[in-house]
Formats: C-alpha cells, structure tokens, sequence
C-alpha cells in the first residue's frame, strides 16, 4: 500500500477484499466500471458469485491474474501506488 503497509493473506480473495476495504469501498466502487471486485447487490444475472461483506458484495470467484489486473486498474484510476504480486505455492 502507499504508506509501506503489506496486505498479504494465503487467500488470495481474502487479500483482494482487505485491499479494497484499504481503499475505501465506495472508492473502488466508483472506478470499478463492470463491478468486476465490488457491487452494492448481488447482480443476478451473473455467473459469478460475490459474497456479502459489511453492505457491499465482493467477487471472490476470479483468477488470481484477473483479481491482480483489476487492482493494478483500479489503484491506476484512483491514483494510488500499489504493487500487487501473485506469490507462488
């Protein structure tokens, strides 16, 4: 994160939740144009399941490439300097 913080979880959808309650969800809400990481409804005409956390709902069913893309856009459209890396098994 900016300010040194390390946001590592041996879950990767766990880590990608921190991140974006890191944020500020109705940040990331705002330059999360297809809700690919956050919706404030379970969007029902997706195949893809969001789990509800604290009012909002979060994908945790994407490819951890896909889940590091969306971060590195988002932080990108936010301003914010982030690194996110997959660490292996």
């Amino acid at each position: 994160m900016p300010d040194g913080e390390i946001i590592a979880c041996p879950i990767a959808a766990d880590t990608v939740e921190k991140v974006i309650f890191r944020l500020g969800p109705e940040r990331v809400l705002s330059v999360d144009d297809n809700n690919m990481l956050i919706s404030r409804f379970q969007l029902s005409s997706s195949s893809r399941v969001f789990y509800k956390v604290g009012g909002y709902y979060i994908s945790r069913d994407l490819r951890n490439e896909h889940k590091k893309a969306c971060l590195d856009r988002i932080a990108e459209r936010l301003g914010v300097s982030i690194r996110v890396e997959i660490i292996p098994k």
